[in-house]
């Protein structure tokens, strides 16, 4: 499946796996190492974030493919992650 890739999709393809590892690792690090104030807060942002990342380089592969239904469900999925965002700061 490489074979077919651009020099170009295959460095958003690798940025994309190391931005995803960063915040999980950040996640996770709020969420379990720290007892301060809010930093479950962050944590969730974090994660939240991560899913958010992963839903646009669905998106942007769904849309490159030509897979509507597929589309509507990242749309769909983005809308959601970021009106938990919304939900959990406010």
């Amino acid at each position: 499946m490489d074979g077919e890739l651009t020099r170009g999709e295959k460095v958003i393809r690798v940025s994309y796996y190391v931005i995803i590892t960063i915040m999980t690792l950040l996640a996770v690090g709020y969420l379990f190492g720290d007892d301060r104030p809010f930093t479950d807060t962050y944590g969730f942002l974090w994660l939240t974030g991560a899913l958010l990342v992963r839903s646009v380089y669905d998106f942007y592969h769904h849309v490159k493919k030509g897979h509507k239904n597929w589309v509507i469900f990242d749309v769909s999925f983005m809308i959601l992650i970021v009106a938990v965002m919304v939900w959990t700061v406010w």
